[in-house]
């Protein structure tokens, strides 16, 4: 019988392998249906292991319940009606979401454990980054095999224009996995005090300047001022808000004509765009929103069989999984994730920074559809749930 210590450890590091190391590809390819299944059957037993060690809501169980059974009728209704098949990969992605955001967690994990795997992983995405600057071949050529997110050129295109998007495969993908770090960091940095956790925050702001596309510039942004309005609200240390801005002053001198650059060249985008995806009336969500009105319920967990249905299914959560159970499992979906963060976080000021974070991310990737963001989110909260001051605020 494994012990419970041990099952403690045995849940972070499934989560951290999950989180960093899983493949994304095979041969710059999409993985198969079978490889999503095995993928989301692996992941399940995370679930199973804290079953073993956190309590439930029953609440939110209950609430979540409520809303797979209405995904399920969406499903049903637009399978009987159009040329829709059921996918395991809407599925999957959204049970294992909302199953993990109805546990509370607990206070027993192993701290020195923790921040070992943490400084071990921050040396491998630094080394990595280190190395596809650097052009190593072998090196670009396994992450374009293993980790494309979506198609190996636009992984290989982040790597040739010297973008550090280390394993994660996009860079919107990889700004979020930086400022997850940033906040782990900076949590610790204000328990601690220990330059080691500010010489970690650096390294992820510069990381996520670099690569240079409008998630990461907002998270940028959310980096500096969170940074500012720590240490000046509590600290008053007038020396910390001197590093931040001569920081930013150096990065955009070296980052300057190149990342304001590419900012506008974003915003004008015509496939993926910030502005053309949210405003343009013929953008690439244009088919998500005439399917709504059509089907009001949502589409569910189909996808359909025509691939070339131009039914988009990244780049936003909001949207997709409004395409997915109409207003209903947005407003539900994002309901479950504040309530979770409320029950497991005691600190109002980390609440509120979570919850921006996460918010944000969901502008420009489905948060919770994704294994990846998914296994982030349960690393996080392990974290705070871990080190943060109990005092309530």
């Amino acid at each position: 019988m494994i012990k419970y210590f041990n099952l403690n450890k045995l849940v972070i590091l499934y989560a951290f392998a999950f989180m960093f190391f899983y493949p994304l590809s095979l041969n710059g390819e999409a993985l198969s249906s079978t490889h999503v299944l095995v993928e989301w059957s692996l992941f399940s037993l995370l679930i199973v292991f804290c079953m073993c060690i956190h309590t439930i809501d029953l609440k939110r169980m209950f609430i979540s319940g409520c809303l797979l059974a209405y995904l399920t009728i969406a499903t049903l209704v637009i399978i009987l009606s159009e040329d829709f098949r059921f996918s395991i990969s809407r599925l999957a992605p959204v049970v294992c979401s909302l199953v993990i955001m109805c546990f509370n967690f607990k206070n027993e994990y192993d701290k020195k454990f923790l921040i070992s795997l943490l400084n071990k992983i921050i040396i491998i995405i630094i080394c990595i980054n280190i190395l596809l600057l650097l052009n190593i071949m072998p090196v670009r050529q396994f992450i374009v095999a293993y980790y494309t997110q979506y198609k190996s050129y636009i992984t290989d295109n982040f790597i040739a224009l010297g973008r550090p998007i280390g394993v994660f495969g996009v860079g919107n993908i990889a700004a979020f996995f930086y400022t997850g770090i940033f906040l782990i960091s900076m949590m610790l940095y204000q328990q601690t005090m220990k330059r080691t956790y500010l010489i970690y925050m650096l390294l992820m702001f510069a990381l996520c300047l670099r690569i240079l596309n409008t998630t990461s510039l907002g998270y940028a942004c959310l980096m500096i001022t969170y940074y500012i309005y720590t240490n000046y609200i509590y600290n008053r240390k007038s020396f910390a808000i001197i590093i931040v801005i001569f920081f930013g002053i150096i990065s955009v001198v070296l980052f300057g004509s190149s990342l304001f650059g590419t900012f506008w060249e974003n915003q004008q985008a015509g496939a993926n765009g910030f502005c053309p995806r949210y405003l343009n009336a013929t953008g690439i969500f244009s088919k998500n929103l005439s399917l709504i009105k059509e089907y009001p319920l949502g589409i569910g967990y189909s996808l359909p069989n025509n691939d070339q249905s131009n039914i988009y299914f990244a780049d936003s959560g909001y949207l997709v999984s409004y395409t997915m159970g109409n207003i209903v499992f947005p407003i539900t979906l994002y309901t479950l994730f504040y309530k979770w963060i409320g029950a497991n976080i005691k600190t109002k000021e980390y609440r509120i920074v979570f919850r921006v974070y996460v918010f944000l991310m969901e502008l420009g990737f489905v948060t919770f559809l994704a294994l990846r963001s998914i296994s982030l989110l349960f690393i996080l909260m392990i974290f705070y749930s871990s080190f943060e001051n109990k005092k309530q605020v």
